[in-house]
C-alpha cells in the first residue's frame, strides 16, 4: 500500500481543513515532529482509523477525534487517498461525534450524537462507494490483514516506544511480545522445550538400557576396557550380542532335541508296559486253564472205572471214544504246560524289563523337570 494523501477536517488539534499530501515528499525518508500535543500521533490515528475504524493507540477513542476547537454544526471526517495493487483508492469516513440539532426545542438547539459512517471509492471514475456498509471487513479482505496485523508490520504506536525505551529487559520482552503479537510463537517455543525435554529424558533411559545391556555382557582384554569407556561405540556391541544369541539359541535348540528324544523314549517304555500288561492277562488265562485242568484230574478216576465197566459190556465202542476223549484232553493238558513253562519265563523277563522300564522312566521325568527349569531359566 502507497499513501498519497490525507484529508483532516476538524479532526484533534486540525480544526477546519487540514491536508498532508504524501506524494509531495518524492517517496524520500521524512520525519513527523512538533511539540507536545501538536497533533503528531493524530495523523497516525486517523490513517488506522480511515482504514479500521480505531485508532493506533489505547489512549484515544473514535469520539475523541472530532476537534475541541470545531464549532457544534462542524462535521469531523478524515479523507484517505492511497494505491493498493495498481488501484487508487479513497476512503472516507465520519467518527461517532456530537452536533447540534436544526431544529429548536423549547427555543433551544439540541445536541445529538452522531453515529460513525465509512465509504471506499475506487478512483478516478467511480463516483458512488464501492460499500458502505461493512467496511472493515472490506478493508480486512483487500488488505488480507486485520487491524493486529496491520499495526504489527505497518504502524507501532508512539506510547509502545515510550514504554519500550524506559523498561527493563523483562518488561520490554512483554513489549516486544505485545507488539508484535507473539504470544503464541512464546507457547510454541515452550511446548518446544518441553518436547526436547522429552527427547532427552527418552535419550537418557535408552543410555541406561543401553548400558544395562553391556554389563549383562563379559569381554575380555582390549574389548572390556573399551566397553568401559565412556566414548564406546555401543553399536560395537551389536555383532557380539548376536554371536552371543545365536550360541544360546543353539543351546536352546539342542534341549529341544533332547526333550524330543526322551519324549520318544517315554513312548517306547509305554508300549512295552502295555505289552507286559497283555502278557500278564495271557497268564491269567493259564491259570484257569489250569485250575479247570486240575477239576478234570479229580474226576479222572471215576471215568477210567467206568472205562474198565465199559470193556465187558455192549457199551465198548461209547468207552473207546471216552478213552479217545481223555488222550486229547492229556495232549491239551501237556500243551497247556508247555503254554506255561513259556508265560511263566515270559513274565520273568517282562518283570526284568518292566524294572528297566521304571527305571528309565524315573530317569526320563527327571531330565523333563531339569530341561523345564532351564526353559524357564531362558
Amino acid at each position: 500500500m502507497k499513501l498519497h494523501k490525507l484529508v483532516l477536517t476538524n479532526i484533534g488539534p486540525y480544526a477546519g481543513r487540514s491536508e498532508l499530501d504524501f506524494d509531495s515528499l518524492d517517496n524520500s525518508l521524512f520525519l513527523i515532529t512538533g511539540a507536545t500535543g501538536a497533533g503528531k500521533t493524530y495523523i497516525f490515528d486517523s490513517i488506522c482509523y480511515a482504514l479500521y475504524g480505531k485508532t493506533s493507540g489505547e489512549n484515544r477513542e473514535p469520539d475523541d477525534l472530532k476537534s475541541k476547537f470545531a464549532g457544534p454544526k462542524d462535521i469531523a471526517s478524515i479523507d484517505l487517498y492511497f494505491e493498493y495493487q495498481n488501484k487508487d483508492y479513497l476512503i472516507h469516513r465520519e467518527p461517532i461525534q456530537w452536533r447540534q440539532n436544526e431544529k429548536k426545542t423549547n427555543g433551544e438547539y439540541l445536541m445529538s450524537r452522531k453515529a460513525a459512517n465509512g465509504q471506499i471509492y475506487i478512483l478516478p471514475d467511480d463516483k458512488k462507494p464501492v460499500i458502505s456498509k461493512d467496511l472493515d471487513k472490506y478493508i480486512i479482505e483487500l488488505f488480507g490483514l486485520d487491524f493486529k496485523q496491520f499495526k504489527m508490520t505497518m504502524m507501532i504506536a508512539q506510547g509502545d516506544f515510550y514504554s519500550l525505551i524506559n523498561a527493563d529487559t523483562k518488561k520490554r520482552e512483554e513489549i516486544f511480545r505485545k507488539i508484535l503479537n507473539t504470544e503464541k510463537l512464546a507457547i510454541f517455543s515452550k511446548k518446544l522445550d518441553e518436547k526436547c525435554k522429552e527427547q532427552e529424558n527418552l535419550l537418557n533411559s535408552n543410555n541406561k538400557a543401553l548400558e544395562t545391556i553391556r554389563n549383562g555382557f563379559m569381554f575380555d582384554g582390549e574389548l572390556k576396557e573399551n566397553t568401559l569407556n565412556s566414548n564406546f561405540d555401543v553399536l560395537l556391541l551389536k555383532p557380539l550380542i548376536i554371536e552371543e544369541l545365536k550360541l544360546e539359541k543353539n543351546n536352546l535348540d539342542e534341549l529341544k532335541n533332547n526333550l524330543s528324544e526322551k519324549k520318544n523314549e517315554m513312548l517306547d517304555a509305554s508300549n512295552k508296559y502295555n505289552k507286559a500288561t497283555t502278557d500278564n492277562n495271557n497268564l491269567d488265562s493259564y491259570l484257569k486253564a489250569k485250575a479247570q485242568m486240575e477239576e478234570f484230574n479229580k474226576v479222572l478216576p471215576e471215568y477210567e472205572a467206568k472205562a474198565n465197566m465199559l470193556k465187558a459190556s455192549d457199551k465198548a465202542s461209547i468207552y473207546k471214544n471216552a478213552l479217545d476223549s481223555f488222550d486229547a484232553e492229556n495232549t491239551h493238558l501237556a500243551k497247556l504246560n508247555n503254554d506255561k513253562e513259556l508265560c511263566i519265563s515270559n513274565i520273568n523277563k517282562n518283570k526284568t524289563l518292566l524294572d528297566n522300564l521304571k527305571i528309565s522312566l524315573s530317569t526320563a521325568r527327571g531330565m523333563l523337570n531339569e530341561n523345564d527349569k532351564l526353559i524357564e531359566a531362558k
